[in-house]
């Protein structure tokens, strides 16, 4: 099971809009317009990277390394999501 499958399923348990990930930064939820970090430690920028290439497909993997915007549809087991990525160097949200 990918790691960030028990993030999104927190995504649909609680009927969020968004789920909300930053190296250095809790995961969050975005619910009726405002981020609620969830109970977990900060990810640093190898576990985010990580957890992204596991649900990459392979084509992309190289590209999620690369400055800018990047998008990845993902079927997870509670249901499919569009993983957005945005990277500015060391940045990666």
């Amino acid at each position: 099971m990918p790691q960030i499958d028990r993030y999104i399923d927190a995504l649909f348990q609680h009927e969020a809009e968004a789920l909300v990930m930053a190296a250095g930064e809790k995961a969050a939820l975005r619910i009726d317009g405002k981020l609620r970090p969830l109970a977990s430690p900060a990810a640093a920028l190898k576990e985010l990277e990580e957890a992204l290439t596991e649900i990459a497909p392979e084509s992309l993997v190289d590209d999620l390394q690369q400055d800018g915007d990047h998008a990845i549809a993902y079927a997870s087991p509670k249901g499919g999501v569009q993983v957005e990525v945005k990277r500015l160097g060391e940045l990666l949200r």
